[in-house]
């Protein structure tokens, strides 16, 4: 479908007694170009009833601008790690109703003609904004930063909206993310994961804003004809929408899968900056993963307690001798928890995360890497040498799997979870049938390794017990026979775990 010019922005959530302090970042840095402009922007949009536009990622705007209403189709209306890069295409109609005639390019009108087909357009939402727009310089990049402040309301419920956008007017993205540290070093900010047409189909089919529930690795979208550069940015689009997405639902839910999918997002962001290193690597590539590192860290902190309390603990606990001393235990792991997720909570909340998280959002977009990249040709020849070589490293430290230490099983560990994630990128250009055959077999051998690790983690309760303000022979008792009762389990999982390790040398690999 062709469409109109692209837009980049970078949309952040924040409090409204805060926008007029990034109006004076702007200012004092000098970055702002001229007066600063005020408008109240009360925009419709419409839909068929059973919102088919919507469905088909667009979304028909009417807004009043100067006494007059300009009509907006967007194409590709979803934000993806708080950044929006969609088609626009604008034109002004003359009264308060949609003209499909004066949509410029043929294929959207089509489109949409056929979307709304037998049916009519309603409206289904209004939003009501006060946006102040301040124009930005800098290095000879040009930006427009817009503050906005306002409601989104459906026919029955209505929700605020308070929101930054920077958006990319000419220039590079390298000088938008310095330009985006310089404004919010010390804004404390979410990133957006609704466009405000997300927000007001979510008032106007649920009648509430929509729950943020964790979030799972989206597949990269990959195709053999892309170049390495291309592969790179799309397999880290994946990664960052995981980090953001759960890193906001860490600061405002309980859900231990918060934390448990931030680490797989952070770890696969680190593996993805490793398998690429030959075509980006720059010292702000190592400098990013060094900072990976350390929020995967804190992350590993909550998320370990987390496993202690409900795969560790929990199950076996439930057949303890002693059930005294079980929930005694039981209660213990649980303050555990709520301090190291509290802890978790208020550190993520501090503004000195602020440049690492600005530089993960436009990761995808070129910032930091685009200027040095090297040609690595075709991605499915690249893949296929990652793949060989992440296997080849397994395939060494396995040599001699029956006499691992502790220390080396972990790193073996690490360096499954390694190959399975370059798998999962690399699938949509190898053969997906053995994609999928391998990383089966390669799933059961990871947990084998989950289940030992955890194992190994539960050696660190006697200190938690220790700790504690209360002590008893029973909750001591508890810790003794939870630790018992894994040993025992441990035995038998690494005679199997050796077992699956055969299975998967012999099956057929998908670089191959």
């Amino acid at each position: 479908m062709q469409g109109g010019p692209r837009e980049f922005e970078l949309k952040l959530e924040l409090a409204e007694t805060l926008l007029p302090n990034v109006a004076s970042v702007a200012a004092s840095k000098r970055l702002r170009t001229g007066k600063p402009r005020k408008n109240r922007l009360l925009s419709i949009y419409f839909d068929t009833p059973k919102h088919a536009l919507r469905r088909a990622g667009i979304s028909l705007r009417l807004r009043r601008v100067d006494g007059s209403w300009v009509q907006t189709v967007k194409l590709g209306t979803s934000v993806q790690g708080g950044v929006s890069n969609r088609t626009e295409l604008e034109a002004t109609v003359p009264s308060k109703t949609p003209c499909l005639d004066l949509i410029a390019g043929s294929a959207v009108r089509k489109t949409l003609r056929k979307l709304i087909a037998n049916t009519s357009l309603i409206p289904v939402f209004q939003t009501d904004i006060v946006r102040v727009v301040h124009g930005l310089k800098s290095a000879g990049t040009e930006a427009e930063l817009a503050l906005d402040s306002g409601c989104v309301r459906s026919a029955t419920q209505t929700a605020a909206i308070c929101e930054a956008e920077l958006e990319l007017k000419s220039g590079g993205v390298e000088q938008l993310l310095v330009i985006a540290q310089q404004l919010f070093a010390g804004i404390p900010f979410c990133f957006s994961s609704q466009s405000k047409s997300e927000r007001g189909y979510g008032l106007a089919e649920l009648d509430q804003v929509p729950g943020h529930a964790p979030i799972k690795a989206p597949i990269a979208r990959l195709h053999p004809s892309n170049s390495v550069a291309d592969a790179f940015a799309s397999i880290c689009q994946s990664t960052v929408d995981q980090i953001l997405g759960n890193w906001k639902g860490i600061q405002y839910g309980d859900d231990p899968e918060f934390a448990h999918q931030m680490r797989v997002g952070l770890r696969r962001l680190r593996t993805t900056l490793r398998i690429f290193r030959p075509v980006i690597d720059n010292e702000t590539m190592r400098g990013l993963t060094r900072d990976l590192r350390r929020m995967g860290r804190r992350v590993g902190e909550l998320r370990d307690a987390d496993v202690l309390l409900a795969d560790i603990a929990q199950p076996v606990l439930q057949s303890s001798v002693s059930q005294d001393g079980a929930q005694q235990l039981e209660e213990l792991l649980e303050r555990h928890c709520h301090t190291a997720r509290d802890s978790l909570r208020e550190e993520f909340r501090q503004t000195c995360w602020n440049e690492l998280l600005l530089q993960v959002s436009m990761l995808p977009h070129g910032a930091g890497w685009s200027k040095d990249v090297k040609n690595g040709g075709k991605i499915s020849r690249y893949a296929r040498k990652a793949l060989k070589k992440c296997w080849q490293t397994v395939a060494r430290q396995a040599q001699d799997l029956n006499v691992l230490t502790i220390e080396e099983r972990h790193a073996l560990r690490k360096d499954l979870k390694t190959l399975r994630y370059t798998v999962e990128f690399f699938a949509p250009v190898l053969s997906a049938g053995k994609c999928r055959k391998f990383i089966g077999r390669l799933k059961v051998l990871q947990d084998s390794f989950g289940y030992l690790n955890d194992v190994a983690l539960a050696q660190t309760l006697p200190e938690i017990v220790a700790n504690a303000p209360k002590q008893s022979p029973e909750l001591h008792q508890a810790v003794g026979y939870l630790l018992g009762w894994h040993s025992r389990h441990a035995d038998d999982e690494w005679r199997k775990t050796q077992q699956q390790w055969r299975q998967l040398e012999q099956q057929p690999k998908p670089w191959n």
